[in-house]
C-alpha cells in the first residue's frame, strides 16, 4: 500500500492512491520544467453535492433570458443585501425587485479599494483561498474565493468542449489540460483534479530557461499527451514555436486576452482542432464562451450569473446596444456580485441560436486585446509582467504605454502619496524587465476616477500579435 504525504493531502484533501503514479509522472518526468510551487483544489467530499447542483443547472437550466432578472436573482439580491454592508448602503430605500435597475453599480474599484465592505461580514474565512488578477485590466486586485466555487471551473470548461464537438472521458492514467504561459516570472506545478477523477493538470511557462533542456517543452507536453490546452493568445503564439510533431490537442480554450478572429484561425490551422474563446474573469468567474457555430458570438455560460448590459450611468440599455457587461450572482461567497461593472463591452441578443444553446449572446465583445511590447533587441514583452511589477505596490490602477520609438509611459493612480518614493523602485524593475535599456516616464495622475464613463485602456502599444 502506497501512503499519500501529507505534503500532497493538505493541497488535495480527496486524493487517492490510485491516482498518485499519474502525479508523480508529471512531477517527475525528465523534461518536465524547475516547478517553483505546488498547489491542489482543496476540495473536500462536503464540497462535491454544491458543485453536481452546479454542474445539473449547468447542463439543464439553459433558458433564453431577458433584460429583466429572474425571481432567483432577485432572491439572490435580497440574500447579499443581508451580509455585505456595501451592497447594504448602496440599496437602502430600495425595492430590489421594482428598483433593480436603479441600483447603484459596483465595480473593480470596491473589490480594489473597498473589498472588507464588500466581504460579507457573517462570512466564515477558514476555508479562504486567494488569487491575484493579472492586473491586465489596470486594477490589480486579490479575489478571495472557495475552493468549492472554483471546482466549478471544470464542468464549466467540460461543457464547452462538448459544444465543440469534444467528449471528454477524464481518468487517473490520463493528462486533462495543459495551462500554457509565456511570460518571464509565473508559478508553475503539477497536480491531479479531484473532480476529474484524477486527471492531471500542470501550469507550464515556455520561457526557456525554466527546462532542462533546448527541447524540453516539446518532449514534456508530447509524452504527457494533455487532452487539451488553455492560455492567451500570446503563450499560444509561442507554442506554434515548439516542435509538437507527436502530439494534437484535442482543442484549445483560449483565456485571459481577447481572441482576434485572424489569429483564431491561425491557431485552428496550426493544431487542426478547435479554438474556444473563453470569456473569463478572476472577479467574476467565467461569463461566457464562443458558439460553436458563429465564433462571433458568446453565449452566456452560468445559469446563476445574470449579465446585462449598462450604459455610462449605469441605466440596462435596450437589446442590441452597445454598453458595459454588467453581472450580478454567481458562486463566490466571499465576493457577492450585485450589478457590477466589469469593463468590458459589448451587445446582447436574446434570440434563439442555430447552434441549439438557449443563452443569451454577446457581440461585439470588447476585452482585453492582445498587446505586445518590444524590447530595443526585438524581442517582446508580455503585459502581464509589467502587471505583475506594478501590483508590488500600493497601486490601483496604472496605464502603459510604448510608442514606435520605443519609449514608455507609466500613468499610476497611487493608493496614497506614499508611492511616489517607490519611484526609482518601479523604474529598476521595469528596466531590468526591457533588458536593461527604456526610455521610461512616470506619472502620478491622469488616470479615470471611478465614475468615469470608460476605464482606462491598461496597455497600448503600436505592436500588436
Amino acid at each position: 500500500m502506497m501512503t499519500i504525504p501529507r505534503e500532497i493531502t493538505e493541497r488535495i484533501p480527496m486524493m487517492q492512491e490510485a491516482w498518485l503514479p499519474n502525479y508523480y509522472r508529471l512531477r517527475e518526468h525528465p523534461d518536465a520544467p524547475r516547478w517553483n510551487t505546488r498547489c491542489g483544489d482543496r476540495l473536500m467530499a462536503e464540497d462535491m453535492p454544491f458543485i453536481r447542483a452546479f454542474c445539473d443547472s449547468l447542463y439543464h437550466r439553459r433558458e433564453k433570458g431577458s433584460a429583466v432578472p429572474s425571481e432567483d436573482f432577485i432572491h439572490y439580491a435580497l440574500e447579499v443585501q443581508k451580509h455585505s454592508a456595501i451592497i447594504r448602503r448602496r440599496t437602502q430605500g430600495l425595492s430590489m425587485d421594482k428598483d433593480f435597475h436603479a441600483i447603484p453599480p459596483m465595480s473593480r474599484e470596491d473589490l480594489a479599494v473597498r473589498l472588507h465592505e464588500v466581504v460579507p461580514e457573517d462570512i466564515a474565512l477558514d476555508r479562504l483561498v486567494l488569487y491575484d488578477t493579472s492586473g491586465t485590466t489596470g486594477h490589480a486586485i486579490r479575489v478571495p474565493n472557495h475552493p468549492r466555487a472554483i471546482g466549478c471551473y471544470d464542468p464549466m470548461v467540460t461543457f464547452c468542449l462538448e459544444r465543440h464537438g469534444v467528449k471528454p472521458v477524464y481518468d487517473h492514467t490520463m493528462t486533462a489540460c495543459f495551462l500554457i504561459c509565456a511570460q518571464e516570472n509565473t508559478i508553475t506545478y503539477c497536480t491531479v483534479h479531484s473532480q476529474l477523477n484524477g486527471a492531471g493538470y500542470a501550469k507550464i511557462n515556455m520561457k526557456p530557461s525554466e527546462w532542462p533542456r533546448e527541447n524540453s517543452p516539446a518532449k514534456f507536453i508530447s509524452d504527457l499527451n494533455p487532452l487539451f490546452l488553455t492560455g492567451d493568445p500570446i503563450a499560444f503564439s509561442e507554442l506554434m514555436k515548439s516542435d509538437l510533431q507527436n502530439y494534437k490537442p484535442r482543442a484549445l480554450l483560449s483565456t485571459a486576452m481577447a481572441l482576434t478572429n485572424g489569429f483564431r484561425r491561425v491557431l485552428a490551422d496550426h493544431f487542426n482542432c478547435p479554438v474556444i474563446d473563453f470569456y473569463s474573469l478572476n472577479d467574476t468567474g467565467p461569463i461566457a464562451y464562443s458558439c460553436p457555430l458563429n465564433p462571433d458570438a458568446y453565449h452566456i455560460l452560468p445559469p446563476d450569473l445574470f449579465v446585462e448590459i449598462t450604459g455610462d450611468e449605469g441605466q440596462p440599455l435596450q437589446e442590441g446596444e452597445w454598453g458595459e457587461i454588467t453581472v450580478t450572482g454567481g458562486r463566490n461567497p466571499f465576493v457577492p456580485l450585485l450589478r457590477y461593472r466589469t469593463g468590458d463591452y459589448a451587445r446582447i441578443r436574446f434570440e434563439p441560436c442555430d447552434c441549439g444553446d438557449p443563452m443569451p449572446r454577446l457581440y461585439d465583445l470588447e476585452g482585453r486585446r492582445p498587446v505586445l511590447f518590444k524590447k530595443t533587441n526585438g524581442q517582446t514583452v508580455n503585459p502581464i509582467d509589467i502587471s505583475k511589477i506594478i501590483r508590488r505596490f500600493p497601486v490601483v490602477q496604472h496605464q502603459f504605454i510604448q510608442a514606435n520609438d520605443l519609449s514608455c509611459i507609466l500613468k499610476i493612480r497611487p493608493d496614497h502619496e506614499g508611492l511616489r518614493l517607490y519611484e526609482s523602485e518601479i523604474r529598476n524593475h521595469l528596466t531590468r524587465l526591457f533588458g536593461g535599456e527604456l526610455s521610461l516616464t512616470i506619472e502620478f495622475s491622469g488616470l479615470a476616477e471611478e465614475g468615469s464613463a470608460r476605464k482606462a485602456i491598461p496597455y497600448m502599444s503600436p505592436f500588436k500579435l
